[in-house]
């Protein structure tokens, strides 16, 4: 050890290495009774923890034993969830595969457009039923109007009255009419 002194005042202690490192092991200030006892329960609490992480201790094997549980369940999870993917996209695949078959079967066969020619034909039938059933009750409630004319006197009061009554019949009918063709357009839509 050696002390060098400046000319301003202040002095340096040069230590070898040796003398430095052997300072730096010697321990500081002691520590509390307080400190040293919580020292020693992080100790315990530290081997306790390794303890139970051992594969011959009790709790080791009990961790362990929880450890192969959760694997083999989260394995079993893994399998059941692939198997229903794969039962899903194989459903998935015939359905599409069915589609395309009948699809490929309606368009490249002449019974998809024997199908189509049929489905119109029974469609314009029942139109053409409705109208024929449309026009006779026309012709049916005209035979009912005309029977109930009454010949007029010839009086003009009679026949302005007569006028009168004929006109609101026409509207009368014109209105039944347009209901009538309303109700069968609802029928030919949603049907």
């Amino acid at each position: 050890m050696q002390f060098y002194r400046r000319k301003d005042g202040q002095s340096y202690l040069v230590l070898h290495s040796n003398e430095w490192n052997r300072l730096k092991r010697q321990p500081g200030p002691e520590k509390t009774l307080n400190e040293q006892q919580e020292y020693v329960k992080s100790l315990n609490e530290k081997s306790r923890a390794w303890t139970q992480t051992w594969p011959d201790h009790k709790h080791g094997v009990i961790a362990n034993y929880e450890k192969k549980q959760q694997k083999l369940r989260e394995t079993q999870l893994a399998i059941v969830n692939s198997e229903k993917q794969k039962q899903k996209f194989k459903k998935q695949s015939n359905i599409e595969a069915i589609k395309q078959a009948r699809q490929r079967i309606f368009d490249e066969s002449c019974y998809g457009r024997k199908l189509l020619s049929a489905f119109r034909e029974s469609k314009t039938l029942e139109e053409r039923d409705a109208q024929v059933q449309f026009l006779k009750k026309l012709k049916e409630e005209k035979v009912i109007e005309t029977k109930k004319i009454k010949i007029p006197a010839f009086c003009s009061f009679d026949l302005d009255k007569y006028i009168e009554d004929e006109k609101k019949c026409r509207r009368a009918t014109a209105i039944q009419m347009a209901q009538q063709n309303k109700e069968m357009q609802v029928k030919i839509i949603f049907n």
